[in-house]
């Protein structure tokens, strides 16, 4: 079995059964029935040996560059559809499964610009944020200042360059509010240890790629499900008469001078929605858009979070720069996955403890003292600790690998002391 795959090009794989079947009977009529297949299909099959059923090569074709899961079940009943048996009746005892990882990027760092290159067509719609990768030059987390999107990548920014010779690994987080997707909207998952191959100083060599700028920027497929106006100023009354399908999917109304929301309670189909950098207080027209999984609330004025008990689907929750002091209402987001709390004057955080699928706490600039329940967050892979905060019981947190503390560029837990740098 492959460990990767391109996103679209068939893979194979050898099947063997412990012993040879008489003949065809001794499989179904079509290899697809046996298979379970998940972001992929069966795309031809055929014996090794003309004639024998024991060993079969079989070609599964990606449908996106997400992971593929291949499954052959255990048959319990010879007459079930897809049932694989032999001759005499005997049903196949074991179950087989296997995982063929998408397509990794390329990435490669030149002075302050680290470019991420995949074969395939990336989704354009919206940039993750800096904070969503972890960069780390000679063991040194970089701070990202910038990402920006391209056809097929993106271009991270870093707060300082990189030096020739110099080691590069990066991380992505995952959990994003605006994450990595392919052109199919397959989202991109986590990934860690990414060597970067560095070429500063020796311009051009990363296969000819000219160097990134605005001709280089795209634009998602208008499928009307996704809808950007950020940075537009279109103020309430905009927002009233937005241009867009009700059943709009994806929503980024950033920086829009927004103070009243009560327009949005017609988009129920929302899965994502951008509402960071205007001037909001009230959030109770949000508590109808139930199928919401991302959403970013931070830099506005809110208090009362309580309507968000309503939204039991959201993964990602991001809050920095707000007025909230009471996290009650997180109790009832049993999915999230991401939760920024950065720069809000919370000092309780008990809620917290029930969050078993939070993978990053950002608790940076807030008050809280007692860290205690963050020791019951066992998925957490990422932790920004408060600036003046008690210390947290990190000891317990067996999957934490990104610690942030205030004054410290970060630290990566359980990387390696020195890292080798990859030139071309």
């Amino acid at each position: 079995m492959p460990t990767s795959h391109d996103g679209s090009s068939p893979f194979e794989f050898e099947l063997r059964f412990s012993e040879n079947f008489g003949g065809a009977p001794g499989l179904p009529a079509t290899i697809e029935d046996a298979f379970r297949v998940t972001n992929g299909v069966v795309d031809r099959v055929a014996r090794v040996v003309p004639g024998q059923n024991r060993r079969w090569t079989v070609a599964v074709r990606p449908d996106s560059s997400a992971k593929v899961i291949v499954e052959l079940p255990a048959t319990d009943d010879c007459e079930d559809s897809g049932a694989v048996c032999a001759e005499d009746g005997r049903p196949l005892s074991s179950s087989l499964s296997a995982e063929v990882a998408g397509e990794a990027a390329n990435a490669q760092a030149d002075g302050p610009v680290l470019t991420l290159t995949w074969s395939s067509p990336r989704d354009g719609f919206a940039a993750p944020g800096g904070a969503d990768f972890a960069v780390r030059v000679d063991g040194v987390l970089r701070p990202v200042t910038s990402v920006a999107l391209r056809n097929r990548g993106a271009v991270l920014t870093l707060a300082d360059p990189v030096l020739a010779g110099q080691a590069v690994v990066l991380d992505y987080l995952g959990s994003a509010m605006h994450p990595l997707r392919d052109a199919a909207g397959v989202l991109e998952p986590a990934w860690r240890d990414l060597p970067a191959v560095n070429v500063t100083g020796r311009s051009g060599v990363w296969g000819g790629d000219p160097a990134p700028g605005a001709d280089h920027a795209w634009l998602p497929s208008a499928d009307g499900l996704s809808a950007s106006f950020a940075g537009r100023k279109l103020g309430d009354a905009g927002l009233a008469a937005l241009p867009v399908r009700a059943d709009v999917r994806r929503l980024d109304l950033s920086a829009n001078a927004l103070t009243d929301i009560s327009a949005l309670v017609r988009f129920r189909d929302l899965r994502s929605l951008d509402l960071s950098g205007n001037a909001v207080s009230d959030i109770a027209p949000l508590q109808g858009l139930t199928k919401l999984r991302r959403l970013d609330l931070g830099d506005n004025d809110v208090v009362d979070l309580w309507p968000l008990a309503e939204l039991p689907h959201l993964k990602v929750l991001l809050l920095d720069r707000n007025r909230v002091a009471n996290v009650g209402a997180v109790t009832h987001l049993g999915y999230l996955e991401n939760l920024a709390l950065s720069g809000n004057p919370v000092e309780d955080l008990s809620p917290l403890a029930d969050l078993g699928s939070l993978r990053r706490l950002d608790l940076g600039d807030s008050p809280a003292r007692d860290l205690s329940p963050v020791g019951d967050l066992g998925a957490l892979v990422w932790l920004r600790l408060p600036v003046g905060g008690g210390d947290a019981p990190v000891h317990r947190l067996a999957r934490l690998r990104w610690l942030l503390v205030p004054g410290t560029p970060g630290t990566c837990l359980g990387c390696p002391a020195r890292e080798t740098a990859h030139e071309r």
